[in-house]
């Protein structure tokens, strides 16, 4: 691969994109964070533009955020006209607009290519040059953008005629995936690949996580000042920092003043803006979800953390647990970016420094690729829709290329769950898929990316063994499970809910109202709900707010409940029944009361959607519980559910047998697997389900296939 400086690259880049041999000219650009988007592409627009006037340009980029904020800094630093929406067929300023290089996230140019009701294709010009980010770290959407583009290309080379198209991949020198070079050749694309050859002046240090608070103290008040705020970045979510003990010492001091700040997945680009625009000493924390690099003036260091939060699958259970794991390559290239693109603004040179040693790093790395593996049933939604088969490298999707295990359970389940056709090879999307897919993608619905509640909204829509009062009860868990957490226990409450010696559980339980508090003995969900009911007929979430308070407590004290996520939880009630066409309740109580038949049906559609996360409990109390479909022991001790399972097996003083939970969220908790918020289903439930398979019994319909440990 030959490299360039830039000002060799750009002209080469230019005679690249004007070549006539050939309809499509493919490129991979390898460079470190230092201008490929402010700097490469616009000019590289420009000349193209300036040669070839009737050509489109197109911009693709990891989220809209940083579409947003892309746009925003190409057209302060270039006076480069941008855009960050795909302009409209019939916009009357269609003519203006194609003048301008669109900038677009790789969801919303997914779905502008593959959705039949969108009519604006963001493609359709045989005269264009694209633009396309590379991700460090793989993820679903990404993915989804390198094979659509791949398919665009096989059927332009189809049409010779009048076609002058330039694509070009913008990749990080040191991480390049070869499964994506797999695919081009699979596809007999071959393309040019050119090195900008530049690396920015920064410098890196190992220090203790014990001086931490010293070194942004030192950051933030003792370098020399410019004329702008210091910044500090720390790679961890706040709540992250608060329990690791960073924060407290640097709060001592009442006469210097710190602003803390934190961006994440849900941070939108004006509030970033708006954040980088106050003039104060600033720690920013960065939530290892948010996916842009922001270039800080004055950042005087970055720090970076061992470990990382992230939902990972995990092969001793096959289940997917939030777990805390060692970062990897692509985590460490991503926190270095941000060093790299501050020391291009002009102002300080920022110091990087890691709260680990290389030795460590290089033992213990995490795969790249752990973030993709936990998003595997979305995978396989996304390329049965959007290609009609799953086989790679027919299907150019670079992760179709992954673990055959792994791929062939999650590909089981999604068939149990009606959501893929059993027809081999084509495994198509169902219609109950294609509404699970929807829920997948709506953030406003399911901000986690949860297939469970993506699968629990779809069955709410269309099942119609559901009531209306079903369909409420239904939606307010799904509410309730969507704005967690909703509570806090005292420390006394969580041991006597652990110990089972009921008194703060029973208080919980008399401070709960409706067909939650009806339910209250079948555990979390129930309880949750019954709580919320209550809080939400009196009023009291508002009566606290009006009042400053941020909590109300209920059940003698044991428990405080947080007034932002009860009112989130009624604004996601209102939002999700306007969706479904339900009219709002006049009478919540008397409109969420269930009869046996329909509180049936409320408890089959949680079973089914939580088919793959249950617990079994053994009546006989020597023997531990166990995740249900890999039979591996779990530990339930580190946050307690709002239920007495124990109390549940003393009740059925029986031989052998037992009873089965579902579980909403699990993580790895001292290297074992630890479901939370779990409810019990009634034990007739799993006969009734399997009437609709040849399963002999549940066991042996949700077992995985995927070579677990064995017991």
């Amino acid at each position: 691969m030959e490299k360039f400086n830039y000002e060799e690259l750009l002209p080469a880049l230019v005679e690249f994109s004007s070549s006539t041999s050939k309809p499509v000219n493919v490129a991979c650009v390898f460079a470190d964070p230092i201008g490929k988007s402010t700097v490469l592409v616009p000019d590289l627009w420009k000349h193209v533009k300036a040669a070839r006037p009737e050509t489109r340009g197109l911009y693709i980029v990891y989220n809209q955020v940083e579409a947003d904020l892309v746009a925003n800094n190409v057209a302060q630093l270039k006076a480069t006209d941008v855009i960050s929406e795909i302009p409209s067929a019939d916009d009357a300023h269609e003519q203006q607009q194609q003048q301008q290089l669109d900038v677009i996230s790789f969801d919303r140019f997914n779905k502008a290519m593959t959705d039949s009701e969108d009519k604006t294709c963001p493609l359709d010009h045989e005269c264009s040059i694209v633009f396309a980010d590379m991700e460090q770290i793989s993820t679903v959407d990404g993915d989804m953008t390198i094979g659509i583009l791949v398919n665009w290309i096989r059927g332009l080379r189809r049409l010779t005629d009048g076609v002058r198209v330039t694509v070009v991949f913008l990749a990080d020198r040191d991480l390049y995936r070869m499964d994506v070079d797999d695919v081009f050749y699979a596809h007999e694309i071959r393309p040019a690949y050119f090195e900008w050859d530049e690396r920015p002046a920064y410098t890196e240090y190992q220090i203790e996580k014990s001086g931490v608070a010293h070194f942004i103290r030192s950051a933030l008040f003792e370098s020399p000042r410019t004329d702008a705020a210091p910044w500090v970045v720390l790679f961890a979510s706040e709540r992250e920092a608060v329990f690791a003990e960073l924060v407290e010492p640097l709060t001592r001091d009442p006469d210097r003043r710190i602003r803390w700040a934190s961006v994440d997945r849900d941070t939108e680009a004006d509030g970033i803006v708006e954040m980088m625009s106050v003039d104060e000493p600033t720690v920013l924390f960065v939530d290892n979800n948010f996916r842009s690099c922001l270039p800080l003036k004055n950042l005087r260091c970055a720090i970076s953390f061992p470990y990382k939060k992230v939902r990972i699958f995990d092969p001793s259970t096959s289940q997917f647990p939030l777990a805390d794991i060692p970062i990897s390559d692509g985590d460490l290239r991503r926190q270095r970016a941000w060093v790299m693109k501050s020391a291009k603004t002009g102002g300080h040179v920022p110091d990087f420094y890691n709260a680990w040693d290389n030795e460590w790093f290089g033992a213990n790395k995490s795969d790249d690729r752990a973030l993709m593996r936990g998003d595997t049933m979305r995978l396989l939604l996304e390329a049965s829709k959007t290609f009609g088969g799953l086989a790679f490298p027919e299907v150019p999707v670079p992760s179709l290329r992954g673990s055959p295990s792994l791929l062939g359970e999650m590909h089981r389940r999604l068939v149990i769950m009606n959501c893929i056709s059993l027809n081999a090879p084509t495994s198509e999307i169902t219609p109950m898929g294609e509404k699970v897919l929807f829920y997948l993608r709506h953030k406003g619905f399911n901000r986690s990316g949860s297939t469970e509640v993506a699968h629990l909204l779809a069955r709410i829509e269309t099942n119609p063994e559901l009531s209306l009062a079903g369909k409420r009860v239904l939606i307010r868990m799904a509410a309730v499970t969507a704005n967690r957490p909703m509570y806090e226990l005292t420390d006394e409450a969580a041991r006597s809910i652990r110990d089972e010696d009921m008194e703060a559980l029973d208080a919980i339980r008399e401070d709960c109202a409706g067909v939650g508090k009806e339910n209250a003995d079948y555990g979390q969900l129930w309880c949750e709900l019954g709580i919320w009911t209550k809080i939400t007929a009196e009023d009291a979430a508002a009566h606290a707010m009006f009042q400053g308070k941020d909590s109300v407590e209920i059940a003698g004290g044991y428990m405080r409940v947080s007034v932002k996520s009860c009112l989130k939880i009624a604004d996601y009630v209102e939002s999700l029944e306007a969706h479904l066409g339900i009219k709002p309740c006049v009478d919540m109580m008397a409109e969420t009361a269930l009869a046996p038949a329909e509180l049936e049906a409320v408890f089959e559609t949680l079973a089914w959607s939580y088919l793959f996360q249950m617990v079994f409990f053994n009546y006989d109390l020597t023997l531990p519980p166990r995740d249900f479909i890999s039979l591996q022991p779990v530990d339930l001790s580190l946050r307690p559910s709002l239920a007495a399972f124990e109390s549940e097996a003393r009740n059925n003083p029986q031989d052998c047998g037992g009873f089965a939970t579902i579980y909403q969220e699990a993580t790895i908790y001292g290297g074992k697997f630890a479901p939370r918020y779990l409810t019990m289903i009634p034990n007739d439930l799993p006969g009734k389900m399997i009437r609709y398979t040849d399963a002999v019994n549940l066991f042996s319909l949700v077992v995985t296939t995927f070579p677990v440990p064995p017991i």
